[in-house]
């Protein structure tokens, strides 16, 4: 049996029109200069002395399997979504902008822990929240996933979605985990240092942020999907899409 270009055979063609139809939509706004007020804003990273992540910091967050930097979408918004809420993916553009970065701020109302370590140092476990530095109208943005359900599913995977919120409430908390199991227990309540390849755990889904190589169109250009979900060796250890490092843009 031969197919032609016009027949479905599953999603394959689907996808693909959308994707084509959407990269023309992004050069006729591009040739109409309606994306010019949405440029990203070049951002100065934080730089730490003494090598390692601090509450307040301004961090750049890359996937170590699509290579790509976590990023805000302020033209997309996840169709899940009743508040205020942007889509998020990684992007091949690693330079610093308001779309790239992000802020680890504290969850309010959690203790901090009295030891030598001093009160503003990011410890693996400890809860967090990330905040893009692109705000909507003013308001900060929150790193938000939820439960998959019928109206809830990243894109193109159909794994749980992330996505930017301004509501944050307990669906956009996180903690940073160490990525060898042998190790969890021992790191448990120590500085993450700047050069650590870390997993971030989704704290009410107990989920892991991720990225794969599946292409995401977007108005900024071709991206990848960014999701939750724990992707497992068969070793039962976290592989590369759920690893990510602190990208020192002065390094590239």
């Amino acid at each position: 049996m031969a197919y032609a270009s016009r027949t479905l055979v599953g999603n394959w063609k689907e996808d693909q029109q959308s994707e084509t139809s959407m990269f023309a939509d992004l050069k006729r706004k591009s040739e109409l200069g309606l994306l010019d007020s949405y440029a990203p804003q070049p951002i100065l990273l934080s730089t730490s002395k003494e090598g390692v992540l601090r509450f307040g910091d301004t961090i750049m967050l890359q996937n170590v399997k699509s290579k790509g930097s976590l990023a805000a979408n302020p033209l997309e918004k996840p169709e899940s979504m009743k508040n205020q809420s942007w889509t998020v993916t990684t992007s091949p553009d690693l330079k610093p902008t308001t779309r790239t970065t992000f802020q680890i701020t504290r969850v309010p109302g959690e203790i901090d822990p009295r030891d030598e370590y001093g009160a503003d140092v990011v410890r693996y476990g400890q809860k967090m929240q990330l905040v893009s530095l692109e705000q909507c109208k003013g308001a900060p943005m929150y790193l938000y996933s939820q439960t998959t359900s019928l109206v809830s599913y990243s894109k193109f995977t159909r794994k749980q979605e992330v996505c930017l919120t301004v509501v944050p409430d307990y669906n956009t908390i996180w903690q940073i985990v160490h990525p060898e199991v042998k190790f969890r227990l021992e790191f448990e309540g120590k500085p993450v240092t700047v050069g650590d390849v870390v997993l971030i755990n989704h704290c009410r889904t107990n989920v892991y942020l991720a990225s794969c190589q599946t292409p995401y169109p977007t108005d900024f250009g071709r991206e990848w999907e960014a999701h939750c979900h724990t992707h497992l060796s068969p070793h039962r250890a976290e592989k590369e899409e759920n690893q990510f490092k602190k990208l020192d843009y002065q390094t590239h």
